[in-house]
């Protein structure tokens, strides 16, 4: 599930364009990519094996976390990557 999730996020930097283009358009017609059920279960599971957080202390919690709190990246990226996967033609 990594691999798929890096390859949903794949953008030419440099490079040979039509075979980045060729494995682009290669990639959502292989079978397991249409397993789409399998991905969103393993992405939320993913997500909820997260390790809890460290204890707060009086120093830490003035800053909030935006990386792994509720709401933060961590689930606004799980968000951009199951919309990419079950809808490749929109994102």
């Amino acid at each position: 599930m990594t691999i798929r999730t890096a390859l949903l996020d794949a953008r030419l930097i440099l490079g040979d364009e039509p075979l980045f283009a060729e494995l682009h358009a290669a990639l959502p017609a292989r079978t397991c990519w249409r397993r789409a059920r399998q991905f969103v279960e393993a992405k939320l599971a993913e997500q909820n094996d997260a390790p809890p957080p460290a204890p707060a202390t009086r120093a830490i919690c003035v800053e909030p976390n935006i990386k792994d709190g509720k709401g933060g990246l961590r689930d606004l990226h799980t968000l951009h990557w199951l919309a990419k996967h079950l809808y490749p033609d929109t994102a």
